[in-house]
C-alpha cells in the first residue's frame, strides 16, 4: 500500500509582490455582492407593493359585483315597488324610510336602497351608485363606481349589471 502526499501551497511561499496585488480584491467583491443583493431586495419590495395593490383592487371589484347583485335581488324581492317606480332613476344618497313594523312596498324599497348605499359606502369607500331604468324595454341598470389605485395614478372603475325584474 502506498501513501500519497499532497502539498498545499501556502501564502508564506508566495513572493511579496503577489501579496500586494491581491490586497482589496475581497472588499470589492463583497461590495458588488451587497449591491446585487440590495437591487434584488428592491425588486422584491416592488413586487410586494404591486401584489398588495392588485389584491386591494380585486377585493374592490368583488365588492362591487356582490353589491350590484344584492340590489338586483332586493328589486326582485319587491316586485310591487318595481312596478310602482320606487327603484326608477336613483342617484345620490337616499334618506332612510321611517316605517317601524309594517312598511308599504315603496317604503321597503326606500329602506332597502338606503341600507344598500350604507353597506356600499362602508365596504367600498369613495363609491357612488346609480339605478336607472329604460321604460321602453323594462330593463334596469345598477351601476357602481369607485376609485382604484393604479401604477401611476388612481383610476375610476365602474361595474354595472343590466337585468329585467320578474313581474307576474
Amino acid at each position: 500500500m502506498s501513501i500519497i502526499h499532497f502539498s498545499i501551497p501556502s501564502m508564506a511561499k508566495q513572493t511579496g509582490s503577489s501579496i500586494t496585488k491581491q490586497r482589496g480584491i475581497s472588499l470589492i467583491e463583497t461590495l458588488v455582492a451587497m449591491l446585487i443583493f440590495a437591487v434584488g431586495l428592491l425588486g422584491v419590495a416592488s413586487m410586494q407593493s404591486l401584489g398588495l395593490k392588485a389584491s386591494s383592487n380585486s377585493k374592490n371589484m368583488g365588492v362591487a359585483v356582490s353589491e350590484a347583485s344584492n340590489m338586483a335581488d332586493l328589486m326582485l324581492s319587491n316586485p310591487q315597488a318595481v312596478r310602482d317606480g320606487a327603484f326608477d332613476s336613483i342617484t345620490g344618497n337616499v334618506a332612510s324610510a321611517s316605517c317601524s313594523s309594517s312598511c308599504s312596498p315603496a317604503q321597503l324599497a326606500q329602506s332597502d336602497i338606503y341600507n344598500w348605499q350604507q353597506n356600499l359606502s362602508a365596504e367600498l369607500p369613495g363609491s357612488s351608485s346609480t339605478i336607472a331604468t329604460n321604460a321602453a324595454t323594462g330593463l334596469f341598470t345598477v351601476e357602481i363606481s369607485w376609485t382604484e389605485r393604479g401604477k401611476e395614478s388612481d383610476e375610476t372603475k365602474t361595474h354595472s349589471i343590466t337585468f329585467m325584474p320578474y313581474s307576474p
